[in-house]
């Protein structure tokens, strides 16, 4: 069995299909006293390479930023990340996913 420090780098760094991950982290609680894992710019940046790639959908993006959003046991450093997970988390509410969006996230994440 995987540990769940193991399973979180998986899904911020969406090394597997979300849906595999999150059923492996089911059998964790969701309370978390301390992040586990923390998300960077460097694991943001290369999911986001991954988008400007074309090997993740529009969609695919938003779920991953779904997954990551309210976990406890996941940290964000620096503290933006987490404005930009709930931006791409929430496109009804902020704006839609599009390449140029994601690139003006890298050339924010780069200052």
């Amino acid at each position: 069995m995987r540990t769940r420090k193991e399973i979180l780098t998986d899904l911020i760094l969406y090394r597997k299909e979300l849906g595999t991950i999150q059923e492996e982290l089911s059998i964790f609680a969701w309370d978390c006293n301390t992040p586990i894992v923390i998300l960077t710019n460097t694991e943001i940046k290369e999911v986001f390479e991954n988008y400007l790639n074309d090997n993740i959908s529009n969609e695919e993006l938003e779920d991953w930023a779904n997954a990551i959003e309210m976990r406890e046991d996941i940290g964000f450093d620096p503290d933006k990340i987490k404005e930009i997970i709930f931006n791409i988390a929430n496109p009804i509410l902020t704006e839609s996913i599009s390449k140029e969006k994601i690139e003006l996230y890298i050339a924010n994440l780069n200052n």
